[in-house]
């Protein structure tokens, strides 16, 4: 099963919101205690509350309105969100994220803040379902900033016991399907804390940090 984070201290959302999510596969935490879970959800005035282990999964911010304003989904988008959604929308929002053709993280973050940049141009100049374009923002290559380390053991000193543990598993079982197994979980779940993993080593993502461990 499919693992979401659910940031929601001030119980913004409501129950039946969750009760969708789980309806659509999804086992929701509260906690982010257990590093693998694929993406998370959060009212946008819970976003600057985000650990910083869910900033390097998709994450959905949700809205108090059925139409979020543009500068709600704006000020989602600055946060790390990739969709700025009202409540009925969450579950198709994760899925979008999730599928195997979604473009990466950083290209999805991007794409949410030119949205939103869009929707508020066109706010303000009184066009309606018009595309401005932002050629400066559309244009400006994104750069991946990769933290030189000489060695596997300095790379991954920052990582947490948890993080090491799981790490130590994938090499023991010899592969992300063999560990998922071992683990009880997804294939999925475990490549989402390997690119958490991954940011917080400063490689580019989880392809680089299994080559590192030389596991295939």
């Amino acid at each position: 099963m499919r693992r979401l984070l659910v940031v929601d201290q001030r119980h913004e959302l409501h129950d039946w919101v969750l009760t969708e999510l789980r309806a659509a596969g999804f086992d929701l935490l509260t906690e982010p205690d257990d590093d693998l879970f694929e993406a998370a959800v959060a009212p946008v005035d819970s976003m600057i509350e985000l650990p910083e282990c869910a900033r390097a999964v998709p994450v959905v911010a949700v809205a108090p309105v059925d139409d979020p304003d543009p500068e709600l989904s704006l000020r989602a988008a600055i946060e790390g969100a990739v969709q700025c959604v009202n409540e009925a929308s969450v579950a198709l929002a994760v899925e979008i994220a999730l599928a195997p053709d979604a473009p990466s993280l950083t290209e999805q973050r991007r794409r949410a803040r030119i949205q939103a940049l869009e929707a508020i141009a066109r706010q303000n100049a009184g066009v309606s379902g018009r595309r401005v374009h932002l050629t400066r923002l559309e244009r400006r290559p994104v750069r991946e900033v990769i933290a030189p380390a000489p060695t596997a053991e300095s790379r991954l000193s920052a990582c947490t016991q948890r993080q090491r543990d799981l790490l130590a598993i994938i090499e023991r079982e010899g592969s992300v399907a063999n560990a998922a197994r071992a683990l009880g979980t997804t294939r999925s779940s475990v490549y989402a804390a390997l690119r958490r993993i991954a940011h917080r080593a400063g490689l580019r993502d989880s392809g680089d940090l299994l080559r590192l461990l030389d596991v295939r």
